[in-house]
């Protein structure tokens, strides 16, 4: 029997309802002709059907937190979800009630790991898949070099255009010398004009298998890429010269136009995958495509190439430590978000800011990703360590404020390829976002491993945060706050210009907040009001693209970035690691609904406001 004495204990439900306790005790009792384990908990000074309302939701019983009266945890109650009996206590304001475990537990554990061995053949399948990819990759690349061989027996004069391609291969540093040779070849194409006719149209046979080979193009796809836009600029500074060629020109300016979405879409896959998260670049990127068109026929095809060089030369705009800044503000809005207080926050700021700094400097140096992810979240956990620990023993803070560990880490998670990842499996741009959705696999299992098993050597644990003394009004105007510093500062980190930033902060303050709200005041599900959030900031930035000409992706993505459950895929795979089955796939399970709902809210926003993403291309 544990009592409180005279002062009452108190019983945390699932929900976070609060119920005065004055004593319990484990037990055992009879459900169907089995015996279960049961806890008989004594609830003071109420009524009956107060009783029978707190514990009418098996759902809120499923997990049950028991603290003292200094606020600590001293025991915790899975699955008794059976409400067996309520019996009038030793006072006329007392009633016993009788909580017994539930005999489909085992069940739901033997059900629960079917599907997470489901889960784990599904990502063998995925596997299976980018290696029939990879091997098609180079089916095509072969293909390409027979081309090659074909249109070098049609024309000697072309020779030299086809060794400015292979060295383009070899080498995008070489691309003046390539460009200068292409200039010396067109030159030979003139004196033997009738011969290029007929090479002119094989070179058009040839695009166009190209084109189709780039939709089942993994790694080679880039380079093949760099071929084709070699040949097309050269023959687009010489369309004045050869009249005949205009058709194809003007076919291909159209291919183009009608496919912006696309090209962009191929921008964004290798910014993500080679270089981070650079808005800036995909801004300019569309804005040539969509210009492209008008542009062209002004334009020669050095001007173009002067052109492209300019966006690909687009670095970062802010330093390690002002991106270390913006992982500090971002992560410490991000706290609050989850629930934690200004103890949590302040050391969340000083260990993402130290971690973000790390790995900044670390990718200057282009050290690999598994490091990079590791190190930084190893130092964000050690900083917030110091930092609690300081506070801890000038100020005695309690141990719970501990719990703000796990924020110090979320500016590791990918959200960006997570929810981009969504959005071209929509289109069905198949490689792209397979691409992108292993890319995000593989941070989230680097971060989260290296912070489990840190964590262990620390001896952390993902303890619930304190509640806050706070009214429903403070937690919206605060939330509207947080949630724009949030977004603001992941939005710098994904290089964004001040401005469009700022833009971004705006959306995912009424977003976020507003899907906050709807699990708080309507008692929505998580996932229904991740969606419904996702929504609302896909229409937003929709009207805002409208009016300012900002890019879709850059405003919408950042927006929702704070809305992916990064605390949830921790928690699952700490759970997991301490073979607390149950509990960590609870955590995936609401985390993996989460990541599904968010892309789920972009694609319908694009669906309702853009007529091209109605269609199949």
């Amino acid at each position: 029997m544990q009592k409180g004495g005279n002062i009452t204990m108190k019983l945390l439900l699932s929900d976070g309802t609060a119920i005065a306790v004055t004593s319990y005790e484990k037990t055992n009792t009879t459900v169907n002709g089995n015996t279960v384990d049961a806890v008989s908990i004594v609830v003071e000074k109420t009524t009956l059907e107060k009783v029978k309302t707190m514990f009418s939701d098996s759902d809120n019983l499923g997990v049950m937190h028991m603290y003292n009266n200094e606020n600590i945890l001293v025991d915790t109650f899975n699955g008794y979800q059976t409400r067996k009996s309520i019996a009038l206590g030793d006072a006329d304001t007392s009633f016993v009630v009788l909580l017994a475990k539930s005999s489909e537990v085992n069940e739901q554990i033997v059900a629960m790991t079917n599907e997470i061995n489901g889960i784990k053949k599904t990502l063998t399948e995925l596997t299976n898949s980018v290696s029939d990819v990879v091997k098609a990759s180079t089916d095509t690349a072969n293909s390409t070099d027979d081309a090659i061989k074909k249109y070098n027996e049609h024309s000697k004069t072309l020779q030299s255009i086809t060794e400015a391609v292979n060295e383009m291969k070899e080498s995008v540093s070489d691309q003046k010398t390539n460009v200068d040779n292409l200039e010396i070849a067109v030159k030979k194409i003139k004196e033997s004009f009738t011969s290029f006719a007929e090479t002119a149209e094989t070179i058009g046979n040839q695009y166009a298998s190209m084109v189709e080979g780039i939709n089942t193009t993994n790694q080679n796809v880039s380079r093949v890429l760099s071929q084709i836009d070699s040949a097309y600029n050269t023959i687009v500074a010489k369309a004045d010269e050869f009249s005949h060629l205009s058709s194809l020109i003007d076919e291909i300016k159209e291919l183009a136009t009608s496919n912006d979405n696309k090209v962009l879409g191929f921008g964004e896959s290798v910014a993500t995958l080679t270089e981070g998260v650079n808005t800036s670049k995909l801004y300019r990127m569309e804005e040539f495509v969509n210009k492209f068109a008008g542009n062209c026929k002004k334009m020669s095809g050095d001007e173009l190439h002067t052109l492209l060089d300019r966006i690909h030369e687009i670095h970062g705009f802010y330093s390690p430590p002002f991106l270390g800044l913006a992982a500090a503000v971002a992560c410490c809005a991000f706290t609050f978000l989850l629930g934690g207080g200004p103890v949590e926050m302040f050391c969340a700021f000083l260990g993402a800011g130290a971690g973000n700094y790390l790995r900044a400097k670390m990718n200057q140096h282009h050290l690999t990703l598994f490091l990079c992810t590791a190190a930084s979240v190893a130092l964000a956990c050690i900083v917030y360590t110091i930092a609690f620990t300081a506070l801890k023993s000038g100020f005695h803070v309690s141990i719970h404020h501990q719990a703000g560990y796990i924020c110090s880490m979320l500016f590791i998670i990918p959200g960006f390829p997570f929810i981009t990842s969504g959005i071209d499996l929509a289109k069905l741009d198949m490689r792209s976002g397979l691409e992108r959705l292993t890319y995000a696999i593989i941070i989230i299992s680097v971060a989260t491993l290296a912070a489990w098993m840190l964590a262990l050597v620390l001896h952390l644990k993902p303890m619930d945060f304190l509640p806050l003394d706070l009214s429903k009004f403070q937690y919206l105007i605060f939330r509207l706050i947080a949630s724009f510093f949030g977004v603001l500062g992941f939005s710098v980190m994904f290089n964004s210009p001040l401005r469009l930033a700022a833009t971004a902060g705006l959306i995912g303050a009424i977003a976020n907040t507003t899907r906050l709200e709807l699990v708080d005041l309507a008692s929505f599900p998580p996932a229904a009001a991740a969606f419904l959030g996702a929504l609302l900031a896909g229409l937003l930035a929709s009207m805002i693209k409208t009016s300012i000409g900002y890019p879709r992706i850059s405003l919408t993505v950042p927006s929702i970035v704070i809305m992916v459950p990064g605390l949830y895929l921790y928690r699952a795979i700490y759970n997991i690691g301490i073979t607390s089955i149950n509990t960590g796939a609870f955590w995936f399970t609401e985390a993996l609904l989460i990541i599904m709902a968010l892309p789920l809210g972009l694609i319908f926003a694009r669906i309702i406001t853009d007529k091209t993403f109605r269609r199949c291309s």
